[in-house]
């Protein structure tokens, strides 16, 4: 009886964690000032390794966890490079804005306030839901 209880338990808290974790550094992605839901964003470093992702909601605002989603990432003051990539959402995203070897996204950030993401040029075709 234990058993059936205990693997549905670890089912429902594994199957949250990629989103449920909190207290990263925050950030808001927007195309031309409009909130972009449902998309995924990748930060890189300077050397252009994976460092962080974040998962949009309905308003754009993110907050970054590391790439297993197991724990909050907090980024040093510095300038970085992003990638997208829809989790939901239609958006015809160029390729070159989905792969870290072409992407010319970059935010300059000094842990003042939120990163403020602008993807130009996106448009939402229609949000999952």
């Amino acid at each position: 009886m234990w058993l059936p209880m205990m693997v549905a338990t670890l089912v429902v808290t594994t199957g949250c964690s990629q989103q449920g974790t909190a207290g990263g550094t925050r950030g808001r992605l927007t195309s031309d000032g409009v909130p972009l839901p449902q998309m995924q964003v990748t930060v890189f470093d300077a050397h252009s390794n994976s460092i962080a992702t974040g998962f949009t909601q309905n308003n754009g605002q993110f907050e970054l966890v590391s790439l297993d989603g197991a724990e909050p990432v907090l980024l040093s003051p510095g300038e970085y490079r992003w990638t997208l990539q829809t989790v939901g959402a239609e958006v015809d995203i160029p390729k070159r804005l989905t792969d870290p070897a072409s992407s010319d996204l970059a935010v300059e950030w000094n842990e003042d306030n939120e990163i403020v993401l602008e993807a130009p040029g996106l448009k939402t075709l229609r949000v999952s839901r």
